[in-house]
C-alpha cells in the first residue's frame, strides 16, 4: 500500500475525523497490534512528518475515516432535518 500524504487541507480535516472517528470503534486493539507487530519487521521504516508510512497509521486513518465521516454525516443530518 503506498503512503498517503497529508498535505491539502481537506486531508489534514480528514486525518482528525479519522483519528476522532477511531478512538470510537473496538479496532484501537488491533491498532496497538500492529504498531508492536511492525517495530521488528523488515518493511519497519522511520516515522515521517505528514506521511502516513507505517501499517498502523494507515489503518488508524481508513477505519477511522470510514466511521468518523459516517457519524459526522450522521450528525448534520440530525441537526438539519430534527432540529
Amino acid at each position: 500500500m503506498k503512503d498517503i500524504k497529508i498535505d491539502t487541507p481537506f486531508m489534514k480535516v480528514q486525518y482528525i475525523i479519522s483519528w476522532i472517528g477511531f478512538i470510537f470503534i473496538w479496532s484501537l486493539f488491533i491498532e496497538l497490534f500492529l504498531a508492536n507487530y511492525g517495530k521488528n519487521t523488515s518493511d519497519n521504516t522511520e516515522k515521517k512528518k505528514g506521511v502516513l508510512n507505517k501499517s498502523w497509521q494507515k489503518f488508524a486513518f481508513i477505519q477511522g475515516s470510514i466511521f468518523g465521516d459516517l457519524t459526522l454525516i450522521i450528525v448534520l443530518i440530525d441537526i438539519i432535518f430534527f432540529p
